[in-house]
């Protein structure tokens, strides 16, 4: 699953030569399929979808034929294209298969995530105690990435209440491209597992701290299994969008605006 971008010429001046409703399908990645009509709005858009996949936003964008380069028909007049953006589910990898991971993985899946979960233990790991989960492995800690491919659009969150595991779990996410990593524990824990992997002689850059989330999620003075995991997706989510994760109320701007 992949990004894609499907662009379509919605404003065209009428001696323009160009077809309105002319599309271009363009990937993340790979060769676009389809024209707009030009060669140089072609490029010029593809250009600008890409940057728009970057940050998952559709948008209508002006082009006027005087700032393209190349070859050019008779047209004259600016159009208008719009990109719309469509991205794969984000991928929420869950670490331990508790009782904790059940009400997790399952918000998590009713939020739209693609949801993994991984653990060692083969009682628990199961597609019957996790019917929401996309995937479900069986696998140690140290077999984990041969398993999966993490980008920076990745949400990783340990419950695995064992804290060697989890010290063996960070060390090879925080390298990771994964860009939030969600520890459940006290702040003494994260300072003691950060500490642990230091010693090992780790060096941990601050960009790296700063994607560890710990103690995960939103204080809304959760407690108990569904109310932490309703705390934890509300903090992906935050991530994610770029919130703040704070009252509605206080919101200067309108809901749904940058």
């Amino acid at each position: 699953e992949r990004a894609v971008a499907l662009a379509t010429l919605v404003g065209v001046p009428g001696n323009s030569g160009l077809k309105l409703g002319a599309k271009r399908l363009i990937p993340v990645e790979g060769a676009p399929w389809g024209t707009l009509g030009e060669a140089a709005l072609d490029s010029a858009v593809e250009r600008d979808a890409r940057a728009l996949l970057a940050s998952g936003r559709s948008k209508t964008l002006t082009y006027d034929p005087a700032q393209l380069g190349g070859e050019r028909s008779s047209w004259t007049e600016a159009v208008r294209v719009f990109i719309d953006c469509f991205l794969p589910p984000p991928q929420m990898v869950v670490f331990g298969a508790g009782a904790d991971a059940v009400p997790l993985v399952r918000l998590a899946k009713e939020a739209g995530f693609r949801v993994t979960v991984v653990d060692h233990r083969p009682k628990f790991v199961t597609s019957d105690r996790f019917p929401w989960a996309d995937r479900v492995i069986l696998a140690h800690p140290e077999e984990a990435p041969e398993h999966l491919s993490l980008t920076p659009g990745t949400f990783v969150v340990l419950l695995t209440h064992n804290f060697h595991i989890d010290a063996k779990l960070l060390m090879w996410l925080l390298k990771s491209p994964a860009g939030y990593i969600g520890l459940l524990g006290p702040k003494e824990r994260r300072e003691l597992l950060l500490r642990n992997l230091r010693e090992q002689g780790i060096e941990l850059r601050p960009e790296e701290v700063q994607k560890l989330y710990a103690p995960v999620g939103l204080d809304i003075g959760a407690e108990g299994p569904e109310q932490i995991a309703l705390s934890i997706v509300s903090e992906v989510l935050a991530v994610k969008n770029r919130r703040a994760g704070t009252f509605l109320r206080e919101r200067q701007k309108p809901i749904h605006a940058d």
